[in-house]
């Protein structure tokens, strides 16, 4: 297989995941951030830092930090700030 063939099927998978998580959105009213981040620690119940969101799904913090608040303030997560290093702990569902 081809680099560009690679490449191209990597777009394609890319467009099926958000097309596919179009209708959560929609429904739940989340961003594309937003459900990453909750897909993320649904499926990663040990990483459960911002850093840890960013440093797996290589998205920036600054997207990362906007939507971890905005889902606390749904009620999709429950925080925790860590008293040493001011990291916030997020866990998912609880």
């Amino acid at each position: 297989m081809r680099h560009s063939e690679i490449l191209l099927n990597i777009r394609a998978l890319l467009r099926l995941y958000s097309k596919n998580g179009e209708t959560i959105r929609n429904t739940h009213q989340l961003t594309e951030a937003e459900l990453d981040v909750l897909a993320f620690l649904g499926n990663n119940p040990n990483l459960n830092t911002a850093r840890d969101v960013t440093e797996y799904r290589l998205l920036p913090k600054a997207n990362v930090s906007l939507a971890v608040d905005a889902l606390i303030k749904k009620g999709y997560l429950n925080g925790r700030q860590d008293d040493h290093d001011h990291r916030r702990e997020v866990n998912p569902f609880s």
